[in-house]
């Protein structure tokens, strides 16, 4: 894991994330999406069946970071 990946993984709401993937959250937007913290902004994705996802900001490919095997990403 290097240093950005490292970050990220922190940044992550981790009680969150399972309970979307499992079905018992509430309001999945409070997790998924862009959000702004303390250490910077964080997008986050839930694609179940996918092995890898892109994110496309100001026409760069940003390559997010597989942070859960059941299919969340984040960068």
């Amino acid at each position: 894991m290097n240093d950005i990946e490292s970050k990220v993984y922190q940044m992550m709401d981790w009680a969150g994330i399972e309970a979307i993937i499992y079905s018992e959250h509430d309001n999945p937007h409070d997790v998924l999406g862009t959000h702004e913290t303390e250490d910077g902004t964080l997008v986050c994705a839930y694609c179940p069946k996918a092995v890898s996802a892109t994110l496309t900001y100001k026409n760069k490919d940003v390559e997010m970071y597989m942070e859960d095997e059941g299919g969340f990403f984040a960068t």
